[in-house]
């Protein structure tokens, strides 16, 4: 339940995030527009399977974030020296609203308690199905397949194992300007539950 809370806190912050942004970036506007410009998108369901205007068909994006929620059961109580996760993701159009791409994920630590170190590499690939919503807006749903390694050492001894996991990823990114934009994610790798950062977007038409 504890994390569940967490996670539930978390991603209500990501969305404030967004909505954030998306006010922040209408605040700019010209005076003879409407403050909010560019808030929540009013849908039309009907279209939502139309040709996505924040994912074209040669659209590319990179996005660098970092995770919340741990994927493992590590005391995180009892660490120090804690690094990551840090995700980096590529993602290219290759159909209409369909995209592929590759990412990793790595993350370091300490447990002082047990004079362990860990660190855990996840590398894996994606699909995901981008929907026509606005041209600021991309919310996608996806599945993604995950290898991770961790490994655990201490003064003269280390031990690596391995684990594929398949995952459901669902997000939103929310361009401020036609290249730079923000994101908030759930799942994708197998560190964390959670993915918020920023993104690139390139060759959009």
């Amino acid at each position: 339940m504890k994390n569940y809370s967490m996670m539930k806190h978390i991603f209500i912050s990501a969305i404030s995030i967004l909505w954030a942004a998306s006010a922040v970036q209408a605040h700019h506007t010209p005076p003879t527009q409407p403050l909010f410009t560019q808030p929540m998108p009013s849908i039309d369901w009907s279209d939502l399977i139309d040709q996505s205007e924040a994912f074209g068909r040669n659209a590319a994006v990179l996005q660098l974030g970092y995770g919340f929620v741990r994927n493992h059961n590590l005391p995180f109580s009892e660490n120090e020296g804690t690094i990551g996760p840090f995700s980096l993701l590529y993602e290219k159009s290759v159909y209409t609203n369909v995209s592929v791409g590759a990412f990793a994920a790595i993350q370091f630590w300490e447990v002082p308690q047990l004079e362990y170190r860990y660190n855990y590499l996840a590398v894996g690939v994606r699909s995901a199905y981008h929907f026509n919503v606005d041209p600021k807006w991309d919310p996608y749903l996806g599945l993604s397949i995950s290898w991770r390694r961790g490994t655990v050492s201490d003064e003269g001894h280390s031990e690596s194992n391995g684990k594929v996991g398949l995952q459901l990823v669902a997000g939103c990114r929310y361009y401020l300007t036609d290249k730079f934009g923000v994101y908030a994610e759930l799942g994708n790798d197998m560190l964390s539950a959670i993915n918020l950062g920023i993104c690139l977007r390139f060759g959009n038409d």
